[in-house]
């Protein structure tokens, strides 16, 4: 794919396979996160990832069709998984031998109340994604608009994301919004700079060889400052870590697309709202088996739940797709 080829595909709001694989990786990061895992394999990586390669393909149209599109891309697909886990959370609480404080229907309006970064809403947790992409993107759509100079935008964006690491992320906001900011350093990076950084790659080989060596370089360089809290400026060294690992991995993926073993990372990519969606409900069933007929929750166990939880979303995702497109995001809009 030549670089003309690859930002016209960008401009044209169409795929690029290799992203779509990679933010598959992020995605069934996210489900790993939710099973019996070792602490040390966290991928603490996945939320930079998903909010800079979801920058990468946020546009600025005229702010009736940004509405419009959103209510049908990210607001859509949030009430209904959001009903959707209410409505299994009502059998879960009423028949699960794991719950016996009985079933609380109010928790529905849960979404309504103020929370620091420690909380999640009560249903769906997972939906917090969601949540976090339309602040996001109004965030991103007022600063563009607002500032216009790319330079000014990223400034003020990476001192937001300051403000709300220091300060709100452990203030009570609402929608989650403290918790947000601190991911839109990465989101405002991927929308100003991700065009750019594709069209390096898909230049030649030799561009590819010095931006993965300059991005290896520099996660090398900040690893020990980024892993290690109590060095001052922490979250810079965090924040740059996390970039040049995400150019890596950005790197990487437009080799490893080519594997046809792998293509499962391309499904869970093109269907990411549909898995926050669901995984978390069908992980809970598989915790409450265990609790009932196994007892074990080892990180064996919690590889077979990762498994079997990617394979039973696959049927539900493709009749989701094909018979109620517009609950998932999908299907053709009209603006």
């Amino acid at each position: 794919m030549s670089v003309c080829d690859t930002l016209v595909l960008i401009m044209n709001g169409q795929r690029i396979d290799y992203i779509d694989w990679l933010k598959g990786l992020s995605i069934i990061c996210v489900v790993w996160f939710h099973v019996p895992h070792p602490e040390f394999i966290n991928f603490s990586f996945r939320m930079p990832l998903f909010f800079l390669l979801s920058g990468i393909f946020f546009k600025t149209v005229p702010f009736c069709t940004y509405l419009y599109r959103k209510t049908h891309q990210l607001l859509i697909p949030f009430i209904f998984f959001y009903l959707f886990y209410f409505g299994y959370m009502w059998v879960e609480y009423t028949y699960s031998p794991t719950h016996t404080g009985g079933f609380h229907p109010e928790v529905i309006l849960d979404i309504l109340n103020p929370k620091t970064a420690q909380l999640n809403q009560k249903v769906n947790p997972p939906l917090w994604f969601i949540m976090a992409l339309i602040n996001l993107q109004l965030l991103t759509y007022a600063l563009v608009y607002v500032l216009k100079r790319k330079w000014l935008v990223m400034t003020v964006a990476i001192f937001i994301s300051a403000i709300g690491i220091m300060r709100l992320e452990q203030m009570p906001t609402y929608f989650m919004f403290g918790r947000s900011l601190r991911f839109l350093g990465y989101y405002v990076f991927g929308h100003l700079y991700g065009k750019q950084i594709l069209g390096v790659i898909e230049k030649g080989v030799k561009s590819r060889w010095y931006f993965g060596a300059l991005s290896v370089a520099v996660m090398g360089g900040t690893y020990y400052w980024a892993t290690t809290p109590q060095t001052p400026g922490h979250e810079a060294y965090v924040y740059v870590f996390n970039i040049s690992l995400v150019m890596t991995l950005i790197l990487l993926f437009r080799y490893v697309s080519r594997v046809p073993a792998l293509r499962f990372f391309h499904f869970f990519g093109r269907n990411s709202y549909a898995v926050l969606g669901l995984h978390y409900m069908i992980v809970q069933i598989l915790y409450w088996l265990i609790y009932v007929y196994i007892g074990d929750r080892s990180p064996t166990v919690g590889i077979a739940m990762a498994v079997i939880t990617l394979l039973l979303m696959v049927p539900v995702i493709h009749l989701l797709n094909r018979y109620f497109p517009r609950l998932v995001g999908k299907g053709k809009l009209k603006r």
